[in-house]
Parts: C-alpha cells; structure tokens; sequence
C-alpha cells in the first residue's frame, strides 16, 4: 500500500495529537524527503522540534512554512511563539509586526503581543541589573553563558560595542 502525502500529513498530526512524536516526526521527514517544500510538514516538524527544546531547528522549519506560505497566520503565530520560547524577544516583536503587515489578525495573536511586551519589560530591568552587577563581578555569575551571548548580541546590534566586549572578556575568562 502506497501511503500519499496527504495520507501521511494526516497520520503525522494524528501520532502528535496523541503524543507519539516520534512516530509523527518519521511521517514529517518522510514527506519532506519527497516534497522538502511542503509547509504543512515542515509546521508540524518544527511543532515538534520546539516541544522537544530544539529552539533553533523549530525556528527554521517554521521559518520555511512562512517563506513557501507567509499568508497563512498560524504559521506566524508558531514562528513568534517559537522565538519567544527560544528568548529572542526582540525578534519575536519584528516578527509580530510584519505578520500582521502579511494580514495576520491583531485579536489572533494578543496572547502572543502581552507575552512579548510584559518579558521586554521584564528582558530591560534585568538587563539594567546585569549592567549595575558587572562592575562588580564576571557576568557569568549572574546569568547564563547563552545568556551572556544573547545579551552581547544585543549590544552588537544596539551600538553599544564596549558593552558587548566586555560581556565577551568576561566570557573568554571564565571559557578561555
């Protein structure tokens, strides 16, 4: 018996619903092996991907759904909640904007929109922390080293490249 790429999508969302991710994650990558730009698949694959803490994979698979079918907004609303999840708040607020530009439902993503703002507040508070603290100590004893990276990464791309060079000394000291 043939199984059509159809029958298979269904099977996968079907194995997922009832928690057999594995078993869904074989029927995903199996489609994408015929067909690498079905966006249905690679949404469920990256579903999968971000509930098992592949951050980075999810990103991409969702990333790819967007790009072969940016018009449809649970797409979107995966991609930014993935970002969320993975702590790229700033990307995930980018992200918000052009899905809404892309027509996305302001009312569909609220949850998403209070998400990101309430840990943007919380994301500049401690980051002011961190700032006061590194006078005083390795950042690395306040924060983790992914942590750090975000953190110096964001500097990079504020401007602020003493900032980040000492938040990269303080890591080169305690990773030599």
């Amino acid at each position: 018996m043939t199984l059509t790429i159809e029958k298979a999508l269904k099977a996968a969302v079907e194995a997922q619903k009832v928690g057999k991710n594995e078993e869904a994650e074989r029927y995903s990558l199996a489609i994408l092996e015929v067909q690498s730009d079905n966006c249905d698949a690679n949404h469920n694959l990256g579903i999968i991907k971000l509930n098992s803490g592949n951050h980075s994979e999810a990103l991409s698979l969702f990333k790819s759904a967007l790009r072969i079918k940016p018009e449809v907004s649970q797409y979107w609303f995966s991609y930014i909640n993935g970002l969320i999840t993975a702590q790229l708040i700033h990307e995930a607020k980018i992200v918000l904007d052009e899905a809404f530009r892309w027509g996305a439902n302001p009312n569909d993503f609220a949850v998403l929109e209070t998400k990101i703002e309430s840990l943007s507040v919380a994301n500049k508070d401690y980051e002011k922390e961190v700032k006061v603290k590194q006078g005083h100590q390795n950042i690395l004893e306040s924060v983790s080293l992914g942590r750090a990276i975000g953190i110096a990464e964001k500097r990079i791309k504020e401007k602020a490249l003493e900032e980040a060079k000492l938040i990269y000394k303080d890591i080169l000291i305690k990773y030599p």
